[in-house]
């Protein structure tokens, strides 16, 4: 256990600080926590969603059944336009408990508070009302005052006050006077906002049972809206700023402001004769804020350091913002555990504090940055504001399914960060976390990706090479044209058109050998074909390129017919046994007389080669 001589000092009590305060209890390392506000786990309206890798450490921590007790897990997933479904996922939460151990749980913000309250042994040192003034460091130590008057001393300071962080200010201060540069300038005025978001609780409604998520896409603006414990929905609407405002101007929003948007959008559809408005009428509680969404270039300076909020913002429509915060302090417990276990003093130089901070960052800073930007797109995607984003709208049925959604909240999730001095309770689960591996996978590299899709592309033009021999080829059977139309797909239907060609000459020969080949050939494409609709068949491939039969159309479809023999040529010059010839007409139809025919070699021409256009 680590000596108590080290002492920290977390400033706010959110979901980060409190989290941080459990883990720092059960670790041993010595915290004193102040929130600015008089209550640590009041009700604003706002709600939070727990994902695998929040539900881990709140296992660690022993909190994780006070949170998820008679919570739905979110089953259905109905991403809507119009009040119309237009893919329904089911199973969701089911398919990552079996994958992580964990699932994904949506509940009142003021009961994730409240349950890492509780859990707190010696709330002593949890302090209510003590809004920072000012924080100094030295050599030794940091000091933050508070605006009652009151000083406490330590040797590090944690900010976890949200986006509009004192202590971040404070951090920018000290860096300015002692190292001028250290931070870039006028980041806070680089900070965008391009969302405003609505949000609030409601009683329950008919048409969002529990457990169900509800994703309207519109034009310039998206709700989502989730079935939760007791009956209860919690919504959010998001919508588009006419323009791009940065924090400097960022706005605070009053109850007006808020009643006022939802007047504006109160008879957009939800889903059948559900509205909006009917929704927000039956509010328990609402609140308006401005979307930020950054990743600051440096969390911290000297003994202070900025975590959560206060240093990686993402739009709330992906609900990774309360788990990015609980894996930051995680890790920054990690790193102290560490140093703290191997200093025979038990305390630490300002060094080795900037080392733990620097690894603190080094760890969660691309996953920060993976947050925002999934945020960000999804928020683009769900609220479109040109036609290419509605066409994307469009193919969604055809391009997406359950395993899809489900495979890419499970990319973000296995990366999460635990607490590496707490234990684990055990979860059966199928596919490892990445801290559960004997090295680090290289997800998201190209290069695999590449090597196979090229590989895959060139065996599918050399297959479709050994096929194109037109000049080999019949243009008719029997004295009847080809079929040229079979499912209306130009690039489908050519290639359809030349596996009859190819194979007519087998079915068309006097040879018994070449009959038996071809009958042995096809024997043996059967049990790939039949693999093949199998795997395609299975959830995980369901609507991928593979596992779809037309993807192999566009490499193997043969060129257009420019080395075919024309009507005009006369007798083909082909050397091959299996010669073109262009057929007098005998009609007045067009089509028939251009009627190519095939010449079997030791036979004449049929004389009913363009006798009729019904396809063989």
């Amino acid at each position: 256990m680590a000596p108590k001589s080290f002492r920290a000092i977390i400033v706010g009590g959110g979901v980060g600080g409190l989290t941080l305060a459990n883990i720092l209890e059960q670790l041993g390392i010595d915290y004193v926590l102040l929130e600015a506000f008089r209550d640590f786990s009041p009700q604003v309206g706002a709600s939070i969603a727990m994902q695998p890798g929040g539900q881990r450490i709140l296992d660690q921590l022993g909190c994780k059944a006070g949170f998820v007790e008679g919570v739905p897990g979110l089953d259905t997933s109905k991403p809507t336009t119009a009040g119309k479904p237009i893919l329904i996922f089911r199973g969701y939460n089911d398919s990552m408990v079996k994958r992580t151990g964990h699932g994904v749980a949506f509940n009142d913000r003021q009961v994730l508070l409240r349950v890492l309250h509780e859990n707190i042994k010696d709330r002593s040192k949890l302090l209510l009302n003590k809004r920072v003034s000012k924080v100094t460091t030295t050599e030794a130590g940091a000091t933050v005052e508070t605006k009652d008057g009151d000083v406490f001393e330590g040797d590090i300071v944690v900010g976890l006050d949200g986006i509009r962080s004192t202590v971040r200010g404070e951090m920018w201060r000290i860096a300015s006077e002692a190292s001028p540069g250290y931070f870039p300038k006028d980041e806070w005025k680089r900070v965008p906002i391009d969302i405003k978001c609505l949000y609030g609780i409601c009683r329950s409604h008919k048409r969002i049972p529990a457990g169900h998520v509800l994703t309207v896409m519109a034009r310039g603006h998206s709700y989502l809206l989730i079935g939760g414990p007791e009956g209860k929905v919690y919504y959010f609407l998001f919508v588009k700023l006419p323009q791009r405002i940065t924090a400097d101007k960022s706005p605070r929003y009053s109850t007006e402001d808020a009643r006022a948007l939802a007047e504006e959008y109160r008879h957009d559809p939800i889903i059948g004769d559900c509205t909006f408005g009917q929704v927000f009428d039956d509010s328990v509680s609402f609140g308006m804020t401005p979307v930020h969404e950054h990743v600051f270039e440096k969390w911290h300076y000297g003994r202070v350091i900025t975590l959560g909020d206060a240093a990686h913002k993402p739009n709330p429509i992906s609900g990774h913002g309360g788990n990015g915060a609980m894996e930051s302090v995680a890790e920054l417990a990690n790193q102290l555990k560490r140093r703290l276990d191997s200093s025979p003093s038990g305390r630490l130089s300002a060094g080795e504090i900037d080392s733990v901070f620097r690894d603190t960052q080094a760890v969660r800073f691309a996953r920060a940055k993976q947050f925002v930007k999934f945020s960000h797109d999804q928020q683009d995607f769900n609220a479109p504001s040109g036609p290419l984003g509605f066409l994307a709208i469009r193919l969604a049925p055809w391009i997406l399914s359950e395993e899809t959604l489900t495979e890419m909240q499970l990319h973000l999730a296995l990366d999460a960060v635990r607490v590496d001095g707490l234990p684990v309770p055990f979860r059966p689960h199928y596919i490892p976390w990445t801290d559960e591996l004997p090295a680090r996978p290289i997800r998201g590299s190209w290069i695999p990706r590449a090597v196979v899709g090229l590989t895959l592309l060139a065996l599918s033009y050399a297959a479709g090479y050994g096929l194109k021999t037109p000049e080999d080829l019949p243009g008719s059977f029997l004295g009847h044209p080809f079929r040229e139309f079979f499912t209306g797909h130009q690039a489908t239907d050519r290639l359809l058109t030349l596996l009859t060609q190819v194979f007519s000459l087998a079915v068309g020969s006097r040879s018994p050998e070449t009959r038996l080949q071809v009958t042995y050939f096809l024997l043996m494409l059967t049990p790939a074909v039949l693999i093949w609709v199998v795997e395609a068949n299975r959830r995980g491939n369901l609507k991928t390129l593979l596992g779809r039969a037309v993807t192999w159309a566009f490499p193997s479809t043969p060129p257009h017919t420019s080395c075919w023999a024309s009507p005009a040529s006369g007798p083909s010059t082909s050397s091959s046994p299996c010669s073109w010839a262009a057929a007098p007409s005998t009609t007045a139809n067009p089509a028939a007389s251009s009627t190519r025919t095939w010449r079997a070699p030791c036979s004449r021409p049929s004389s009913s080669a363009t006798s009729s256009p019904q396809s063989a």
